[in-house]
């Protein structure tokens, strides 16, 4: 009777955790396969220069907060600037750094079958 109950169980809530799991990471499986197939023939030397691309990659997406965040960083340092307004651009510049990490995310999820 447990076991049956069980099963009832685990079937409405969308199967098991290693179920949900698999079906979770099964689109990322052709993609990397594909991905693969194109790699295998690289030398480490390509597969190291791949990881330059990557960074590339990371650092091309973020560029704009990156260059907003400097500017904001030296606007604050500026001897001119009040103790209230340096205040208000260092909470721009933790807001910014955010979504600087939500973008990095974004970006890492997208390379990640590479």
């Amino acid at each position: 009777m447990f076991e049956s109950l069980s099963k009832s169980i685990t079937k409405l809530f969308g199967g098991s955790k290693s179920e949900r799991d698999v079906k979770e990471v099964t689109p990322y499986v052709q993609k990397i396969n594909d991905f693969f197939d194109g790699y295998k023939n690289l030398s480490n030397d390509e597969l190291r220069n791949k990881t330059v691309e990557f960074r590339a990659r990371i650092a091309e997406y973020i560029k704009t907060e990156t260059d907003e965040i400097a500017n904001l960083k030296t606007q604050a340092e500026a001897e001119d600037v009040d103790i209230d307004e340096q205040e208000k651009m260092f909470n721009e510049i933790d807001g910014i750094e955010k979504k600087v990490l939500k973008k990095i995310e974004e970006v890492l999820l997208e390379l990640l079958p590479e």
